[in-house]
């Protein structure tokens, strides 16, 4: 229980972190962000009533006050192209994002792990030295090469996957491939490194003399005392991917929170803009703060020492 508070704790310090930095989007910005937004040659009176509308025309403090009150209220604002919720908007295309970083994190765990834990097992042949090249490769393809290879191949070339909507799982496919070969290499190296730290411990050596199958050896005993590492990356990649799709979601036409923000950058919708980041943000926080509560549940041993 003390682990939890002191994660929770430190998680509001961070929002409150990442909450001020989002209110200081408008004001950082060189120039006035009023003729960012309109434009240099706006008429005045439009400028006057923008600057009014985002309370630009109040002293800082005021404002930032003002801002911990709406967002208290789940008052994001409102978009200046659409004149929507800026909250309503995000609803909206967020669950796309969350079944493409999902799918694409569930896939790379699928072949990630057990080639990790095989390539370890079966240390120098020829599959460590193949789930070696496999990892590398992955690691190796960005997503802006990654995601066109894969259209010019399934898309194009074969016809077999549509690239662009979200009308079906077909449509899923490619993007959620996409993100998955670079996160289960990723995975895959990591789960090899650990499991070989682990097969050298007494107690696998223990497991071997009691007569367990393999699966129960390698999969029981091994695989879940390697798992905090493991468990690192995963908590960290799947805040990466459920905030930073922005690139496949742009290349597949998927219509979630990550070209959501492109387009408001595009808009000058800055608005929009800051509670994508703020939304954004606090998805990272509270992911991250998840994983370290996992900890204790892999290894009573990380609770204990934090107690």
């Amino acid at each position: 229980m003390k682990n939890i508070l002191s994660r929770a704790l430190l998680a509001c310090i961070s929002l409150f972190g990442v909450i001020t930095l989002c209110f200081l989007l408008l004001h950082i910005v060189p120039g006035d962000p009023v003729d960012l937004m309109l434009g240099d040659r706006a008429d005045i009176s439009d400028k006057n009533n923008l600057r009014r509308e985002l309370g630009l025309d109040q002293p800082m403090w005021t404002q930032y006050g003002q801002y911990l009150v709406r967002l208290s209220q789940l008052d994001m604002g409102q978009s200046l192209a659409s004149r929507n919720s800026v909250l309503s908007e995000i609803v909206y295309y967020f669950p796309a994002t969350l079944e493409l970083a999902s799918t694409g994190l569930l896939w790379a765990i699928l072949w990630g792990l057990p080639l990790g834990v095989w390539s370890a097992v079966r240390r120098g042949s020829w599959l460590d030295r193949a789930c070696g090249g496999i990892a590398v490769l992955g690691m190796s393809l960005p997503g802006v090469f990654l995601g066109p290879m894969l259209i010019f191949l399934f898309a194009i070339y074969w016809d077999i996957f549509p690239v662009s909507d979200r009308q079906s799982f077909e449509n899923l496919v490619l993007p959620a491939l996409s993100l998955s070969i670079p996160l289960g290499a990723v995975i895959l190296r990591m789960t090899r490194a650990s499991m070989f730290e682990v097969l050298s411990q007494d107690y696998m050596r223990t497991a071997k003399a009691k007569g367990l199958s393999k699966r129960q050896i390698y999969f029981s005993h091994g695989l879940r005392n390697a798992l905090i590492p493991i468990v690192t990356i995963l908590g960290l990649q799947l805040g990466a991917l459920m905030t930073g799709t922005v690139i496949t979601e742009t290349i597949f036409d998927w219509p979630g929170l990550g070209t959501l923000l492109l387009n408001a950058l595009q808009k000058r919708d800055y608005p929009m803009v800051q509670g994508c980041v703020l939304f954004i943000g606090c998805i990272y926080v509270f992911v991250n703060s998840a994983t370290d509560v996992v900890y204790g549940l892999v290894d009573p041993r990380s609770k204990k020492g934090s107690a």
